[in-house]
């Protein structure tokens, strides 16, 4: 993947613990890379529910590997304001890129 494809900006998030105002901790998502990469959508559709109407929307994000050496099923994404929970994750191009599948959280 050429850099100048990279015009997304994308940042992962893994469970960790934050302060909770009160001395204490609890486990929130925090930050674990913010990068530039490529932002697809794969498909979207829309659909009825206990009669209350949804969306799904599934992208693939690629970015570089030396960027982010480790992507896990338990982290999300956060792409224009929204939470993606990570569908797959795989090194692709001769390990050089991660191609991460995630769908949109409600």
């Amino acid at each position: 993947m050429k850099l100048g494809d990279m015009t997304h900006k994308i940042s992962i998030q893994k469970k960790g613990s934050v302060p909770d105002g009160i001395g204490g901790e609890e486990s929130d998502w925090v930050d674990h890379a913010s990068v530039w990469g490529k932002a697809i959508p794969l498909s979207s559709r829309e659909f009825f529910q206990q009669q209350k109407e949804q969306a799904e929307s599934i992208l693939e994000f690629r970015f570089r590997v030396c960027e982010v050496p480790v992507v896990k099923l338990s982290m999300q994404i956060v792409y224009n304001s929204e939470e993606y929970d990570i569908l797959s994750a795989d090194p692709v191009d001769n390990m050089q890129t991660w191609l991460v599948r995630g769908k949109v959280t409600k």
